[in-house]
């Protein structure tokens, strides 16, 4: 009986260490501006998390341990999708960007620009996240976006917070213009949203809708078209969520109409299959065309 007793309690331990675990690893470091375009001593220099699990994770007591020292207090929390920044000078970043909400850490000097340790723990001394970021490749150097990260601009961020924060091909730098330049350099950064650089440029597709029809035809643009075109379009979106340009190539058959004129003695049975035994003229019957439309023949019948 104590045995059992005894795994009863372990597995309820391993349930709760298991839950504690994964929501750990739901908070990502995702944004790293460590060398920014400064005026005189470093100000704007900060760490961005993002929480990219379901639920909401609350940061009391987690710290980061290497970089700098920043213990978060009492009743922090990142809803999911949402982010934290966290900052060397939080009233500097919050007046450069925009934002509020700014943590600022606790102790440590700027971020070390030829690169060094990140690390964050939870409030119980567990690893939640950690790399180390460089100034070369295969961290960002300026050699695919707006400018070198190195001082000279832009942050550097992590599109996809499900990869390998700490393999810096990841990284990208940032293509957020914030509008305002410092010593000649425009500032590229985002902190606390998403970085435009992470936004898949679009690529815009087009086709062409054929169709035939008789008199009239009701497109995907609402309009009723009754004669041929070939210059109407209609915008729809595609699977990337890019514009897809349809244009329209209709060609209008008109139906037809006649009048078969017959006369008979005593009866006559007409293309409808009816006999008639007396006179008519409003019997109608439809055929098709050349153009597969309606024909439609009048019978002007008379009876002898």
């Amino acid at each position: 009986m104590k045995k059992k007793h005894y795994l009863t309690i372990l597995t309820a331990f391993l349930l709760t260490f298991s839950g504690l675990v994964s929501a750990q690893t739901d908070i990502v470091i995702t944004e790293l501006n460590y060398n920014a375009a400064e005026p005189g001593a470093d100000s704007t220099e900060y760490v961005e998390l993002y929480n990219k699990g379901i639920d909401t994770v609350d940061m009391s007591g987690y710290q980061f341990t290497s970089g700098f020292v920043y213990t978060f207090p009492s009743g922090i929390s990142v809803a999911p999708g949402g982010y934290l920044v966290v900052a060397i000078d939080s009233v500097a970043v919050q007046n450069r960007y925009g934002i509020t909400g700014v943590l600022q850490w606790n102790s440590g000097s700027s971020l070390g620009n030829g690169g060094e340790p990140i690390a964050l723990k939870d409030g119980l001394g567990n690893l939640v996240d950690s790399l180390r970021y460089d100034d070369n490749l295969p961290w960002p150097d300026g050699s695919t976006g707006p400018a070198d990260p190195d001082g000279h601009g832009p942050s550097i961020v992590l599109c996809d917070p499900n990869s390998d924060n700490a393999d810096g091909s990841n990284w990208i730098e940032s293509t957020t213009s914030i509008g305002i330049t410092v010593n000649g350099d425009s500032v590229y950064s985002s902190p606390g949203a998403s970085d435009d650089a992470c936004v898949p440029s679009c690529i815009n597709t087009s086709g062409t809708d054929t169709q035939t029809a008789c008199d009239t035809y009701t497109w995907i643009d609402g309009n009723t078209y009754t004669a041929s075109n070939s210059t109407a379009t209609h915008t729809l979106t595609n699977a990337a969520g890019c514009d897809s340009v349809v244009t329209l190539n209709l060609t209008i058959n008109t139906s037809t109409t006649g009048t078969d004129t017959q006369t008979a003695c005593d009866t006559y049975t007409w293309i409808d299959g009816n006999t008639y035994t007396e006179s008519d003229t409003t019997a109608t019957h439809t055929l098709m065309n050349a153009n597969g439309c309606d024909s439609i023949v009048n019978l002007a019948l008379a009876i002898l």
